[in-house]
């Protein structure tokens, strides 16, 4: 606590978004402090590109259904041109493709409190279950899934989508 974790956050995702904002939609998800840390990324709110979710969980439910399902018709879209990558779609149609970006700030609040994650993981199509999809091909689609969080256990944070965080710190 107090290390400096969603500085660290808020300064990649506004430097993110000062460089593309124009390519890039930002959630941020904060069911405990209501994203009082990213204040910086609201200005790009009036642009339709960082759209907060605060302690709502209808709303955090919604959010994953939205970008799993944007990450399926993107896999189709991919499909239709033999890309398996937004890069390698970018390259074969010269169109682009916003990014996604998903942050979830205090993270271990979310698992298990909100999507069950233990339980459902492996059942299709519940938010778990969508929420590790996402884990897994979501940079292929386009999607970043980025998370800050006090607590590391495997009681806090699943070990089954540990790995898909590629940069941990």
């Amino acid at each position: 606590m107090g290390s400096g974790k969603s500085v660290a956050a808020c300064f990649s995702l506004v430097t993110w978004m000062l460089s593309n904002s124009d390519q890039t939609i930002l959630f941020i998800i904060d069911a405990v402090k209501g994203a009082n840390d990213y204040r910086a990324l609201f200005k790009f709110q009036d642009t339709n590109h960082v759209y907060p979710v605060l302690s709502s969980e209808v709303g955090i439910h919604r959010v994953i259904d939205l970008i799993y399902d944007e990450a399926m018709a993107r896999r189709e879209l991919f499909n239709s041109v033999k890309a398996e990558s937004i890069h390698a779609y970018e390259k074969a149609t010269g169109k682009k493709i916003s990014r996604i970006i998903l942050m979830f700030e205090e993270f271990h609040s979310i698992p298990y409190a909100i999507m069950n994650f233990e339980r459902d993981f492996k059942v299709p199509l519940t938010t778990a279950n969508k929420f590790h999809t996402i884990m897994r091909i979501g940079r292929t689609m386009g999607t970043w899934v980025m998370a800050a969080s006090q607590k590391s256990t495997k009681s806090d944070i699943p070990s089954e989508i540990v790995p898909n965080f590629t940069q941990k710190q």
